[in-house]
């Protein structure tokens, strides 16, 4: 389970390949990708995190076991602990906060102040991330959305409007209240199932309501096999997760402030297909 951060509130192995930007990416990416990181000389591994409003974050498993003193079941809260991208590089930042998680599979996590610094290329379907200096000419060709608020990386979606990119959400879309209801409204024959989690922004423990879609248009994307989901967390804006960025290869240019896409793989199956409007 993955986890954002947003506004004030903090939400919430494999080889790893050096980069010409100095980070090094961990592949193959798992549903949050990763990346190494390193404090008081110690490796990390941390969750490369869209959803994440402060540049880095750790988890209280990794923060005590360098030396942080920390109380335990608080869920954010002031640390100790700087990180950086690399072993004698400038801090990402210092003293990180610790956020509480059940889940959490990495270190920490890396948030949008720290990525959006650099140009960043997801392809899923081969099994890798990397960062890059600059974006190579020929993606400039693609299919592309403005980032259209520096501060999170917004991106508008005919017939949703503004939304949140979090590569740190498991799911394929997330729907607020008003949304949500409107969306079960127009699919009646929705299969719906239960999903919990762990999130400071939900104040714990949660319980949301998800959908199975087998095949879903999203603006310009066709997609296979992926659930839309009511919002654990007060925000008018839709969210887009990973599911997304497992069927789209995708070149994230934060100083350029747009998003390049193309599908991974052409979409093979017979079902119907649900345009998502809400």
């Amino acid at each position: 389970m993955c986890l954002l951060l947003l506004a004030a509130a903090v939400l919430l192995p494999g080889c790893r390949t050096r980069l010409d930007m100095g980070i090094s990416a961990v592949n193959p990416p798992e549903r949050m990708p990763e990346v190494q990181a390193w404090s008081k000389g110690e490796k990390l591994t941390m969750g490369a995190d869209t959803g994440s409003q402060l540049p880095a974050v750790v988890f209280p498993v990794t923060a005590t076991k360098l030396g942080s003193k920390i109380r335990w079941g608080k869920p954010v809260q002031p640390g100790s602990l700087s990180v950086s991208l690399t072993r004698n590089g400038s801090p990402v930042q210092e003293n990180c906060p610790v956020v509480h998680s059940f889940f959490a599979t990495t270190d920490g996590l890396i948030g949008w102040p720290e990525l959006r610094k650099h140009v960043w290329h997801l392809d899923y379907d081969k099994g890798k991330h990397e960062f890059r200096a600059t974006l190579p000419p020929e993606v400039r060709q693609w299919d592309s959305v403005a980032v259209r608020k520096w501060g999170r990386p917004m991106v508008h979606i005919k017939g949703l409007g503004d939304c949140l990119l979090d590569s740190g959400a498991p799911h394929a879309v997330y729907l607020p209240p008003d949304k949500w209801k409107r969306f079960l409204k127009s699919y009646p024959q929705a299969r719906i199932l239960q999903f919990s989690g762990d999130s400071p922004a939900a104040g714990g423990y949660f319980r949301i309501a998800v959908v199975p879609v087998p095949k879903l248009q999203l603006g310009r994307l066709q997609l296979e096999n992926v659930m839309v989901c009511e919002s654990f967390f007060k925000s008018p804006h839709v969210v887009l997760g990973t599911q997304i960025l497992e069927q789209v290869e995708v070149w994230l240019d934060g100083p350029g402030r747009r998003l390049y896409f193309r599908p991974s793989a052409p979409v093979t199956s017979d079902q119907k297909v649900l345009s998502l409007s809400v």
